[in-house]
């Protein structure tokens, strides 16, 4: 079973291998250093495909708090360095949460002038409850007509 905070976590480590020295938040504090790099989960969802397996889909919303130039907007080199940085990384397209190698696409974006990097992952996990599983499926209809 993959838990989203170690897949955030494993990011996270990856992220400071190649950006030292950058701090990395949950929760924005008001008094971040920059670089920083905000975790936000945009989308999760999970259906069921068997009877012992879902299907997940997470995508992962990170925001760069870059340098500020000295007008006070956030330094456009800086943020493509960073960006650069990242690809490292990113263009693995593979994070290993645990014993799980777990694939993602990315893209670059911004919102409100902030670099955003968004990390999508699909990936096939175990069903917690079986026992509770194997009641809901001990009924099986097919054209209305119980099997």
């Amino acid at each position: 079973m993959v838990n989203i905070l170690d897949l955030i976590y494993a990011v996270i480590k990856n992220f400071k291998i190649c950006v030292p020295g950058s701090k990395h938040y949950l929760d924005l504090p008001e008094d971040y250093n920059t670089p920083s790099f905000l975790y936000d989960i945009v989308f999760n969802k999970a259906s069921r495909e068997t009877k012992y397996v879902k299907d997940v889909s997470l995508d992962l919303q990170i925001v760069l708090f870059s340098n500020k130039d000295e007008l006070g907007k956030e330094d456009y080199e800086d943020k493509l360095k960073i960006a650069d940085q990242l690809r490292r990384f990113l263009d693995t397209f593979i994070l290993q949460v645990g014993d799980r190698y777990l694939k993602f696409d990315y893209g670059f974006g911004e919102a409100d002038e902030q670099l955003t990097i968004n990390m999508n992952f699909k990936f096939k996990d175990g069903v917690i409850n079986l026992e509770e599983s194997y009641e809901l499926m001990q009924h099986l209809y097919m054209n209305r007509k119980e099997v």
